[in-house]
């Protein structure tokens, strides 16, 4: 008897393990709550020595390796700009201009530190050599050239990883975040295009990347500006206008609450952020010979090279034989105006497909599926379409791939239960969008 009451020791003992077992749970949701932490801590912290040994890395390297070929024209880009003159006074600048407008700066404040007839010199004994090959250029830069040029390569590299970082962690999770972190900033050949060669084609993808992710975000005139920025940096952007257009308006559609009101706005407001920043930028050029000097000349006939469908029109046997003299190598100056046509209908396609599948009441497009359709399979297209496709013309795309890569071989190698739980999916029912979706994955799977 307890209180006057029966005593049954089932009741108590039961009772006393319930309580146990609530202390156990409550005590093992805050144990997890702080491991979670712990681990997340730790997880940033690997980020962090991670970021600190790739910016190592390229401020090692950066000083004393350049591609003097292309190094060349941006150092009488900043000389002629030193001088008075636009870049486009010379035949030797033949970019769009925000590129010149960031060098200027930097290398003012660096002839203030240094003589700016030492950023480079005539090495006379190279000059052979690069008549002979055509590769090279006989002024070297100095290391200081070398090292402010690549500084802001260098800043883009680290504002793409981190965009992927956040982009991955935010759509797929930390660990996918971490994985498109490393998969772009230890990249080796990332590290050899910005550090080693010196190209600045990590600049427009860093705004590319920028703009769609303000994009999926619903910042429309941000993304327009930055779109615009990349514009004014590289052409190739102008292949993904209307994807992106797409994207804007399958955004809203997708997060509005079903009247429709206003979604027709959106891609206004993302053009308007492009056409602004294009004439704040463009209209003083026109008194300039930057049309005649950029337009144009991307326009013309390049050399073949790269990977593209005339590479092998590259090969000197075809100088010896005189049908390959007279109809193959003038072939892709022919043809290469036309063969532009062809990202520009896959483009078109891309935006009109995203858009359907936004409509979707089921089954709507992940981020990976809609980052393939708006930037990788039109950039592919264009790949295919160039006469020169260069190493560091990949940076454009290498980031879609990297964020995309990070759920595809979960789309792959799905596990066992997803094998035994759910039935296959006919291929007649897949669709060509899905074929060619699969058909990167199976190319670019981490």
């Amino acid at each position: 008897m307890i209180d006057g009451r029966p005593c049954d020791p089932i009741g108590i003992l039961a009772s006393t393990i319930r309580r146990t077992l609530i202390a156990l749970r409550a005590t093992s949701t805050g144990l997890t709550r702080h491991l979670s932490l712990v681990a997340g801590r730790l997880l940033e912290l690997r980020l962090v020595w991670m970021l600190a040994v790739g910016i190592v890395i390229r401020l090692l390297i950066a000083p004393f390796t350049s591609w003097t070929d292309d190094v060349y024209p941006f150092y009488r880009a900043t000389m002629d700009m030193a001088g008075g003159l636009d870049p486009y006074d010379t035949s030797f600048f033949t970019y769009p201009p925000v590129w010149a407008y960031i060098l200027f700066p930097l290398f003012t404040i660096a002839g203030l530190i240094a003589d700016p007839e030492s950023f480079a010199v005539t090495v006379s004994s190279i000059g052979v050599t690069a008549e002979a090959t055509g590769m090279l250029v006989p002024t070297v830069t100095s290391p200081l050239f070398n090292f402010i040029l690549k500084l802001p390569l260098i800043g883009a590299d680290v504002g793409i990883a981190l965009l992927l970082y956040r982009w991955g962690s935010d759509s797929f999770g930390p660990k996918q975040g971490k994985t498109a972190f490393i998969l772009w900033f230890l990249n080796p050949m990332v590290i050899w295009v910005n550090a080693v060669h010196g190209q600045f084609d990590v600049l427009p993808a860093f705004f590319i990347v920028a703009s769609c992710l303000l994009l999926v975000r619903r910042r429309f005139v941000y993304a327009g500006v930055a779109f615009g920025l990349a514009i004014l940096l590289k052409l190739y952007p102008f292949f993904l206008l209307v994807p992106f257009l797409f994207l804007a308006l399958s955004v809203e559609r997708k997060a509005s609450t079903g009247e429709g009101r206003g979604w027709v706005l959106r891609p206004l407001l993302f053009l308007l952020g492009v056409s602004g920043m294009l004439l704040i930028v463009g209209l003083p050029l026109l008194s300039t010979s930057f049309v005649d000097t950029v337009i144009v000349r991307r326009g013309q006939f390049s050399p073949v090279g790269g990977l593209n469908p005339f590479f092998f029109l590259a090969l000197d046997v075809w100088e010896r034989i005189p049908l390959g003299r007279a109809f193959l190598l003038p072939l892709p100056e022919m043809i290469s105006p036309y063969l532009l046509i062809l990202p520009l209908i896959v483009s078109i396609w891309a935006g009109i497909s995203v858009y359907r599948r936004s409509r979707r009441r089921t089954a709507r497009p992940g981020v990976q599926e809609t980052v393939a359709l708006v930037t990788i399979v039109p950039l592919t297209a264009l790949y295919s379409a160039l006469v020169l496709v260069n190493p560091q013309h990949l940076m454009w795309v290498l980031p879609f791939l990297v964020l995309a890569s990070a759920r595809w071989k979960s789309l792959l190698l799905p596990d066992h239960h997803r094998l035994t739980s759910r039935p296959p999916v006919p291929l007649e029912h897949t669709g060509p969008g899905r074929l060619l979706l699969s058909h990167c994955c199976l190319h670019t799977a981490p």
